[in-house]
């Protein structure tokens, strides 16, 4: 998925009162993955394609804009980095 693609998944979901959740997580050979999950009343689900990038900087820039950063819980599997919503 690319940016532009990212913001518009994010605008889609949002404009029919969704909630879209970024989570970063941890590849092989030190890149990033943000993965989005939209809420459901089973949990949520997986749309799209993941964002991927060399360095968790350039993943941040990618994502959709107006998003708040949280960091990891601990009920969190360990590759994920942060979540962003």
């Amino acid at each position: 998925m690319t940016a532009q693609e990212a913001q518009v998944l994010q605008a889609r979901i949002t404009a029919v009162q969704g909630w879209v959740m970024w989570f970063i997580v941890s590849q092989p050979l030190g890149r990033f993955a943000a993965r989005t999950i939209i809420a459901d009343p089973g949990g949520g689900h997986q749309e799209g394609a993941d964002l991927i990038a060399d360095t968790l900087e350039e993943l941040r820039g990618m994502l959709p804009a107006g998003l708040t950063r949280w960091d990891r819980t601990m009920v969190m599997a360990s590759a994920v980095v942060e979540t962003w919503d």
